[in-house]
């Protein structure tokens, strides 16, 4: 099974979401930085996907941490098709 997150960062001003963005993006490249493999990929800027089940935690906890400012939705998917490039 994969897990989906799909997020949007939300602020009331520019100067504080450009703050939210680059300390989010900061923690999520932490993240990424040390998987090894093919288990995460960005669809886009604001989809992400985890095959590996025990990444899960780390990526909750990243979303949990910016819970105030950013939107997150986790879906649990068993297929998921390219249809165009």
């Amino acid at each position: 099974m994969v897990t989906l997150y799909i997020y949007d960062i939300s602020a009331k001003d520019k100067k504080r979401f450009n703050k939210i963005k680059r300390n989010f993006y900061y923690h999520l490249n932490k993240i990424l930085e040390n998987i090894e493999g093919n288990d995460v990929y960005l669809i886009s800027k604001s989809v992400l996907v985890v095959e590996n089940k025990f990444l899960e935690n780390s990526f909750d906890l990243l979303f949990r941490k910016f819970i105030k400012d950013v939107k997150c939705f986790k879906v649990d998917v068993n297929n998921i098709e390219q249809i165009s490039m």
